[in-house]
């Protein structure tokens, strides 16, 4: 009877520990979960602001922040589109600025 009682308590430890190991992996999958979501919203915040100041150094500190970030691509085109808008207005001519609208409007096709 002893040896059937003492089983049973031990499956039961056993059980409750496993109950136990569970529930903390959940706890912990949800808190990994809350704190990529947290992550998720600040790069969006830091994007959303780097677009707003729309500065060659705000691009390149959100890429410095984040080089595998979520917006890199877009962060990147912002880049490409700043440098031909530039060269453009430096030329100064309508030919260039509209050669560049279309390489523009090109690569954003792709």
């Amino acid at each position: 009877m002893r040896t059937i009682l003492f089983s049973i308590l031990i499956l039961f430890a056993l059980s409750y520990g496993t109950n136990c190991q569970a529930q903390e992996l959940i706890k912990f999958k949800e808190q990994v979960h809350k704190e990529l979501e947290e992550r998720q919203r600040v790069e969006k915040i830091n994007y959303e602001k780097a677009c707003q100041k729309g500065t060659i150094e705000a691009y390149n500190e959100y890429l410095k922040m984040y080089p595998h970030g979520k917006y890199v691509q877009e962060i990147n085109n912002r880049i490409s589109d700043y440098d031909l808008w530039k060269k453009a207005k430096s030329a100064n001519t309508i030919e260039t600025v509209i050669m560049n609208i279309s390489i523009i409007q090109n690569t954003r096709a792709m």
